[in-house]
């Protein structure tokens, strides 16, 4: 291979470890497959990654283990301590482990109790949640937020004894993505463009399916970056209400913009000049404390004190 070839990925200065070997060297990584393996790659990558310190395992993920499972009423051979041990020795480098929710246990008990299982795993893993009490109360609520936590699948038995769900119960599963999915698109005011496809949409429906995409997961914390620049004036006053309704319903928003008016609309302040804190208080305080009329020209008066300081 040519030293003008360019890799995707580079993984360089990791205890590479295969079947048969440990050396030092890189990694070149090319339409997903491994290209090379030597000490100091000459080629360019798009992405690298310094893993010096590291051991790296080319491998496989197992995309379905049964680690410290109870099936049948017995436990299953591995726990994540031999089971992710016998796996890095195959030649697996991840690998997705099935949780099953008990009767009465709500989804993020069964995830807080797997994960305190796991913490002798060699290697990475991720956790396959699996519904068998849908009954329980505020169960199918939990599904949306924990994806948002990183428990990205869910499960669901169809015939298995004492794990299978009715037909009702399965609907009532699949429809629960769904309905969150209606509630939030009432709540951003896009239920009469749900069918339409996103670059068909105007700019600030766009803005909002942004802002949708963000409440799916029932956020504590939402991130907002310049969130009604540019928008007509009637859509950012509906804008900061809706944002306004969050705050008092409890989530906590961070608003980030250079834009003085946005700032205005905030219960405290963090003012930043060339990355350092200029001043924080309420938009009154700001006001009382330079003398200014609005935020912006508070904004300057503090950055002169500062300059002259």
């Amino acid at each position: 291979m040519g030293s003008d070839v360019e890799f995707d990925l580079a993984v360089r200065g990791g205890l590479v470890v295969t079947e048969d070997s440990a050396a030092v060297c890189d990694i070149g990584v090319k339409d997903g497959t491994i290209a090379a393996m030597a000490i100091d790659l000459p080629q360019k990558a798009r992405r690298e990654i310094r893993a010096e310190g590291l051991i790296v395992v080319p491998g496989a993920i197992d995309v379905h283990t049964h680690f410290a499972n109870i099936i049948g009423g017995r436990p299953t051979a591995d726990d994540y301590e031999s089971g992710s041990r016998a796996a890095a020795c195959g030649g697996i480098t991840a690998f997705v482990n099935v949780a099953f929710q008990e009767q009465g246990e709500s989804l993020q008990e069964t995830a807080d109790k797997e994960l305190s299982r796991s913490a002798n795993s060699h290697i990475d893993f991720g956790v396959h949640l699996t519904i068998t009490d849908p009954e329980r109360r505020h169960v199918l609520d939990e599904i949306g937020p924990l994806a948002d936590a990183g428990f990205a699948s869910l499960k669901t038995f169809t015939a298995v004894p004492g794990l299978r769900l009715t037909d009702d119960q399965m609907l009532r599963v699949l429809d629960a993505p769904a309905a969150r999915v209606d509630a939030v698109l009432e709540t951003v005011g896009l239920g009469d463009v749900e069918r339409r496809v996103v670059r068909t949409l105007s700019g600030g429906q766009l803005s909002r399916v942004s802002l949708a995409t963000a409440l799916l997961g029932e956020p504590e914390l939402l991130v907002l970056d310049e969130p009604t620049v540019g928008l007509d004036p009637v859509l950012r006053h509906e804008l900061w209400e809706l944002f306004r309704s969050f705050a008092d319903a409890g989530t906590t928003l961070l608003v980030s913009s250079h834009v003085m008016d946005e700032a205005d609309r905030c219960e405290r302040l963090l003012l930043m000049r060339d990355g350092s804190i200029v001043a924080g208080d309420t938009p009154d305080g700001l006001r009382e404390r330079t003398g200014a009329d609005d935020i912006e020209h508070a904004f300057l008066i503090l950055v002169d004190q500062g300059a002259s300081s």
